[in-house]
Protein backbone atom coordinates (compact mmCIF):
# COMPACT_ATOMS: atom_id res chain seq x y z
CA UNK A 1 0.00 0.00 0.00
CA UNK A 2 2.77 2.58 0.83
CA UNK A 3 4.69 1.47 -2.88
CA UNK A 4 1.44 2.31 -4.27
CA UNK A 5 0.22 5.84 -2.47
CA UNK A 6 4.47 6.75 -2.80
CA UNK A 7 3.44 5.61 -7.18
CA UNK A 8 0.43 7.40 -7.24
CA UNK A 9 1.97 11.04 -5.38
CA UNK A 10 5.46 11.04 -8.00
CA UNK A 11 7.78 9.72 -5.15
CA UNK A 12 6.81 13.11 -3.37
CA UNK A 13 6.26 12.40 0.61
CA UNK A 14 5.27 16.00 0.75
CA UNK A 15 2.69 15.84 -1.68
CA UNK A 16 1.39 12.83 0.19
CA UNK A 17 1.84 14.42 3.84
CA UNK A 18 -0.45 17.41 1.99
CA UNK A 19 -3.17 15.26 0.52
CA UNK A 20 -7.16 15.55 1.72
CA UNK A 21 -8.77 12.69 2.24
CA UNK A 22 -10.66 13.04 -0.83
CA UNK A 23 -7.02 13.03 -2.54
CA UNK A 24 -5.67 9.52 -0.60
CA UNK A 25 -9.44 8.11 -1.36
CA UNK A 26 -8.17 7.75 -5.29
CA UNK A 27 -5.54 5.49 -4.65
CA UNK A 28 -6.40 1.83 -4.90
CA UNK A 29 -6.59 -0.11 -1.82
CA UNK A 30 -7.41 3.40 0.17
CA UNK A 31 -10.70 3.13 1.62
CA UNK A 32 -12.13 6.33 3.62
CA UNK A 33 -10.83 4.73 6.74
CA UNK A 34 -7.75 4.19 5.60
CA UNK A 35 -7.54 7.75 4.28
CA UNK A 36 -9.05 9.57 7.81
CA UNK A 37 -6.10 7.22 9.34
CA UNK A 38 -3.28 9.00 6.97
CA UNK A 39 -4.60 12.19 7.32
CA UNK A 40 -4.72 12.17 10.85
CA UNK A 41 -1.45 10.46 10.79
CA UNK A 42 0.72 12.96 9.31
CA UNK A 43 -1.57 15.66 11.13
CA UNK A 44 0.27 14.81 14.09
CA UNK A 45 3.59 14.23 12.45
CA UNK A 46 3.45 17.75 11.97
CA UNK A 47 2.37 18.86 15.47
CA UNK A 48 5.21 16.34 17.06
CA UNK A 49 7.54 18.42 14.65
CA UNK A 50 6.77 21.59 16.37
CA UNK A 51 7.42 20.05 19.93
CA UNK A 52 10.07 21.16 21.42
CA UNK A 53 10.61 20.23 24.82
CA UNK A 54 13.17 22.54 26.67
CA UNK A 55 11.65 25.84 25.90
CA UNK A 56 8.83 27.67 23.66
CA UNK A 57 9.52 29.12 20.53
CA UNK A 58 10.38 32.58 20.06
CA UNK A 59 8.60 34.68 17.64
CA UNK A 60 10.75 37.71 17.05
CA UNK A 61 9.97 38.68 13.49
CA UNK A 62 8.01 37.80 11.19
CA UNK A 63 9.91 35.34 9.49
CA UNK A 64 9.87 33.29 12.80
CA UNK A 65 6.12 33.25 12.63
CA UNK A 66 5.80 32.43 9.11
CA UNK A 67 8.40 29.05 9.85
CA UNK A 68 6.51 28.47 12.91
CA UNK A 69 2.61 28.15 10.74
CA UNK A 70 4.44 27.21 7.53
CA UNK A 71 3.12 23.84 8.16
CA UNK A 72 0.12 24.07 9.80
CA UNK A 73 -1.29 26.64 7.11
CA UNK A 74 0.35 24.52 3.87
CA UNK A 75 -1.91 23.20 1.34
CA UNK A 76 -5.44 24.18 3.42
CA UNK A 77 -8.24 24.61 0.79
CA UNK A 78 -10.01 27.30 3.09
CA UNK A 79 -8.65 30.53 5.18
CA UNK A 80 -8.20 29.94 8.56
CA UNK A 81 -7.35 32.42 10.61
CA UNK A 82 -5.28 31.92 13.88
CA UNK A 83 -3.92 33.61 16.74
CA UNK A 84 -0.79 32.91 18.96
CA UNK A 85 -0.93 33.32 22.29
CA UNK A 86 2.99 34.79 23.18
CA UNK A 87 4.45 35.14 26.94
CA UNK A 88 6.12 38.36 28.05
CA UNK A 89 9.42 37.17 25.82
CA UNK A 90 7.58 36.56 23.10
CA UNK A 91 7.00 32.51 23.40
CA UNK A 92 4.59 30.77 22.08
CA UNK A 93 2.28 29.96 24.49
CA UNK A 94 -0.22 28.39 22.54
CA UNK A 95 -1.75 28.23 18.69
CA UNK A 96 -5.57 28.49 18.52
CA UNK A 97 -7.46 28.39 15.64
CA UNK A 98 -9.95 31.07 15.86
CA UNK A 99 -11.93 30.26 12.52
CA UNK A 100 -12.37 28.27 9.62
CA UNK A 101 -13.62 30.16 6.79
CA UNK A 102 -13.94 29.92 3.03
CA UNK A 103 -11.50 29.94 0.17
CA UNK A 104 -11.38 33.35 0.20
CA UNK A 105 -12.65 35.02 3.69
CA UNK A 106 -13.04 33.82 7.42
CA UNK A 107 -15.30 35.80 9.95
CA UNK A 108 -13.04 37.28 12.61
CA UNK A 109 -14.84 38.15 15.56
CA UNK A 110 -12.81 40.21 18.52
CA UNK A 111 -14.75 38.11 21.20
CA UNK A 112 -13.18 34.65 19.63
CA UNK A 113 -9.99 36.28 18.96
CA UNK A 114 -9.28 37.76 22.63
CA UNK A 115 -11.03 35.17 24.62
CA UNK A 116 -8.40 32.05 24.44
CA UNK A 117 -5.75 35.13 25.66
CA UNK A 118 -7.85 36.36 28.28
CA UNK A 119 -8.02 32.75 29.37
CA UNK A 120 -4.40 32.50 29.36
CA UNK A 121 -3.49 35.65 31.29
CA UNK A 122 -1.64 37.20 27.92
CA UNK A 123 -0.14 40.80 26.91
CA UNK A 124 0.53 40.09 23.51
CA UNK A 125 -0.49 37.84 20.46
CA UNK A 126 0.15 37.52 16.80
CA UNK A 127 -2.53 37.31 14.68
CA UNK A 128 -1.75 34.78 11.41
CA UNK A 129 -4.11 33.60 8.73
CA UNK A 130 -3.19 31.80 5.46
CA UNK A 131 -4.58 32.57 1.94
CA UNK A 132 -4.89 29.59 -0.11
CA UNK A 133 -4.71 31.41 -3.40
CA UNK A 134 -0.76 31.52 -2.79
CA UNK A 135 -1.06 35.37 -3.13
CA UNK A 136 -0.13 36.63 0.59
CA UNK A 137 -1.21 40.19 0.06
CA UNK A 138 -3.53 41.19 2.43
CA UNK A 139 -7.27 42.00 1.47
CA UNK A 140 -9.22 45.38 2.47
CA UNK A 141 -11.34 43.31 4.99
CA UNK A 142 -8.09 41.91 6.42
CA UNK A 143 -6.34 45.48 7.03
CA UNK A 144 -10.16 46.60 8.68
CA UNK A 145 -10.82 43.83 10.57
CA UNK A 146 -6.72 43.73 12.26
CA UNK A 147 -6.75 47.28 12.82
CA UNK A 148 -10.40 46.51 14.83
CA UNK A 149 -8.63 44.19 16.39
CA UNK A 150 -5.79 46.06 17.24
CA UNK A 151 -8.11 48.63 19.22
CA UNK A 152 -10.03 46.40 20.63
CA UNK A 153 -6.87 44.66 22.18
CA UNK A 154 -5.84 48.07 23.34
CA UNK A 155 -9.02 48.32 25.25
CA UNK A 156 -8.71 45.40 26.83
CA UNK A 157 -4.61 45.38 27.60
CA UNK A 158 -3.59 42.75 25.08
CA UNK A 159 -1.34 43.78 22.33
CA UNK A 160 -1.78 43.20 18.89
CA UNK A 161 2.04 42.60 17.75
CA UNK A 162 1.57 41.74 13.92
CA UNK A 163 -0.67 39.74 11.71
CA UNK A 164 1.38 37.86 9.16
CA UNK A 165 -0.50 36.58 6.06
CA UNK A 166 1.04 33.17 4.61
CA UNK A 167 0.37 32.19 0.91
CA UNK A 168 3.49 30.78 -0.93
CA UNK A 169 6.19 31.56 -4.06
CA UNK A 170 4.31 30.91 -6.85
CA UNK A 171 3.13 34.36 -7.66
CA UNK A 172 6.94 35.39 -8.14
CA UNK A 173 7.59 36.77 -4.75
CA UNK A 174 10.79 35.65 -2.58
CA UNK A 175 8.61 35.05 0.21
CA UNK A 176 5.91 33.21 1.43
CA UNK A 177 4.38 35.93 3.82
CA UNK A 178 3.66 39.24 4.60
CA UNK A 179 3.47 41.06 7.83
CA UNK A 180 1.42 43.80 8.22
CA UNK A 181 3.13 45.47 10.77
CA UNK A 182 5.97 45.93 8.17
CA UNK A 183 4.53 47.44 5.73
CA UNK A 184 2.92 50.09 7.88
CA UNK A 185 -0.92 48.96 7.54
CA UNK A 186 -1.37 48.56 11.41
Amino acid sequence: MARNLLRVFDGDLKRVAEATVSELRQVPGIGPAKAVELNAAFSLAQRYSKLNKNEAPKLEKPADVADFMRETLRGKDQEEFHVLLLDVRHGVIRDECVTKGLVDRSPIHAREVFRRAIREACSRIILVHNHPSGDHSPSPQDIDSTKKLVEAGKIIGIEVLDHVVIGDTRHGRRKDHMSMKENGLI
